[in-house]
């Protein structure tokens, strides 16, 4: 079934068939990949979470839609096989880093929350920008928070997976309704 990834005018018909034939052939060794690599620092949902994200990735980078495009133009179907395992797991340990990382900043955010809440070392005004932000759309948070973290513009594009352009027209929106919203 790989072997048609060879033709560049395969039908979405045959995509899904070799969509299908490799998540059959490799879901549970790409479970098993992100469950040793978490090593229980997840919960098992998060852990699912994270495997239909690479098969997700797989599927976009299989339609040419995200991530590249992965037709690989070899004869041997063994060797087809070989590229897309390889693919997989590498594309896991990157879902896995990127979950990570992003749970601990998750984490450090919801300390500070909580230091917020409790009323310890924050002024009012820092409560103010706290409401502001929770008021902006989900994709003007990530490039605020982001921006407040100290990541340059580059590296906000790698990790949301989108262009730089759209970071900085995020950060223009953003900042322009914070200054809105505070007055």
């Amino acid at each position: 079934m790989l072997g048609k990834l060879k033709t560049q005018k395969t039908s979405s018909v045959e995509f899904n068939r070799v969509y299908d034939d490799v998540v059959a052939s490799q879901w549970d060794d790409i479970r098993e990949r992100v469950r040793r690599l978490c090593r229980d620092k997840v919960t098992s949902t998060e852990s699912d979470d994270m495997v239909q994200e690479v098969f997700l990735r797989f599927w976009l980078a299989l339609t040419g839609l995200r991530f590249g495009n992965l037709r690989p133009e070899l004869d041997d179907l063994e060797q087809a096989r070989q590229v897309l395992r390889k693919w997989l797991f590498v594309t896991a340990r990157f879902v896995v880093l990127e979950f990570l990382h992003g749970s601990r900043r998750r984490r450090l955010l919801r300390q500070r929350v909580s230091r917020v809440e409790e009323g310890r070392s924050v002024e009012p005004a820092m409560i103010e920008v706290r409401d502001a932000i929770c008021q902006c759309p989900e994709c003007e948070q990530d490039v605020l928070v982001l921006l407040l973290q100290g990541w340059r513009i580059e590296e906000m594009a790698a990790h949301l997976h989108i262009g730089r352009s759209t970071v900085i027209r995020r950060i223009v929106t953003a900042k322009a309704r914070m200054r809105r919203l505070l007055g």
